[in-house]
C-alpha cells in the first residue's frame, strides 16, 4: 500500500504506480489532500507520472523498432538468392 514507508525515496515503483493511478481522475484540489494524507507533495506524484509516461513511450518506440528489425530480417531472409550448385 502506498504510504507505509515514511520517506518516499525507498517507495517501490509499484507503490510509486498505485500513486499516480489513484490520483490520475482527481482534480487538483482532490490531490493536495490525498497527498496531505500520505505526506507527499503533489510534485512528486506529477513527477512520477511523467516519469512512467516518458518510460512507456520509450518500450513503445523499442517494441516497434523490434518488430521493424525483425520484420527487416524476415524480408532479407526471404529475398537472398538461392544459390545453385553445379555438380560437375
Amino acid at each position: 500500500m502506498p504510504g507505509d514507508q515514511k520517506l518516499t525515496d525507498n517507495w517501490s515503483a509499484e507503490a510509486r504506480l498505485a500513486v499516480v493511478i489513484e490520483t490520475a481522475a482527481l482534480s487538483e484540489i482532490e490531490l493536495s489532500e490525498y497527498c496531505r494524507r500520505k505526506g507527499l507533495y503533489p510534485q512528486q506524484v506529477k513527477t512520477w507520472k511523467s516519469a512512467f509516461l516518458t518510460c512507456q513511450q520509450s518500450a513503445k518506440v523499442q517494441s516497434q523498432a523490434d518488430r521493424a528489425q525483425t520484420k527487416a530480417g524476415r524480408n532479407r531472409a526471404q529475398c537472398k538468392p538461392k544459390r545453385t550448385h553445379l555438380l560437375a
